[in-house]
């Protein structure tokens, strides 16, 4: 059974345009687009999508989800930053985009100035799964696996610069381990393929887990059916 390893959290957050153009403008627009910077069905998703039926209900107005992923969370991220600035477009993503912004080489807008935080949304702690078939079974087999063959063991992500990518990175600086980086599009697709022992683990929030496992009662660990291909903690 994995214990914690570390106290992360990944938080999602909603975000919009800087205000220079917005402020002149009064009437709220009639259709609202919420970008997703990652794939269909992820965490965000899920909540942008519960989100933009309460705003839509309350403004009276049209709000709809476009999923934008790819490029460490970059493509959707920028269309927003670079968009129209009337108020129509909105940004639900969490921290992996400020630390993707900080860590890429090119980044098509400014964070600090092309998007302003409006809210946090939610929190979540992160955790580690890692396939039956590599026979990683606590973090002291990860460890030892890794020592014994660097740079063998693979780990997938959401992306370059994600924070389930600084986090792993962050436990093999700690452990003093190397670890091969494999980055999807989003965490549902490296899911899939822990699953199939594609790669050997995966860092990542709850949610991106919840569809195949459950909590422990003393929520300590993930308790998967065998067929499912993978076990893990909480961090």
């Amino acid at each position: 059974m994995f214990r914690s390893l570390l106290a992360l959290t990944s938080t999602l957050s909603l975000l919009t345009l800087a205000p220079s153009a917005m402020a002149q403008q009064v009437a709220i627009p009639p259709v609202i687009k919420i970008v997703v910077p990652f794939a269909s069905g992820s965490t965000t998703d899920v909540v942008a999508r519960a989100m933009a039926t309460q705003l839509g209900a309350r403004l009276g107005n049209t709000v709809i989800v476009e999923i934008r992923g790819g490029g460490s969370t970059m493509i959707g991220a920028g269309a927003v930053a670079n968009g129209p600035r009337d108020g129509s477009l909105l940004l639900v993503t969490t921290n992996s985009t400020v630390s993707a912004a900080a860590t890429l080489k090119s980044v098509p807008f400014d964070m600090n100035k092309d998007l302003i935080p409006v809210s946090m949304t939610g929190e979540g702690l992160m955790m580690v799964g890692a396939s039956a078939k590599s026979g990683i079974k606590t973090p002291a087999d990860l460890v030892t696996a890794a020592k014994a063959k660097p740079d063998t063991i693979t780990y997938g992500t959401s992306g370059v610069g994600s924070l389930p990518h600084l986090s792993t990175e962050l436990f093999a600086d700690a452990a003093k381990v190397q670890l091969r980086h494999v980055p999807y599009k989003g965490g549902g697709a490296a899911v899939v393929d822990l699953a199939a022992g594609t790669i050997d683990i995966m860092f990542g929030t709850y949610s991106t887990f919840a569809h195949r496992c459950h909590l422990t009662s003393d929520q300590s660990s993930l308790s998967c059916d065998r067929h499912h291909g993978f076990c893990g903690a909480r961090l």
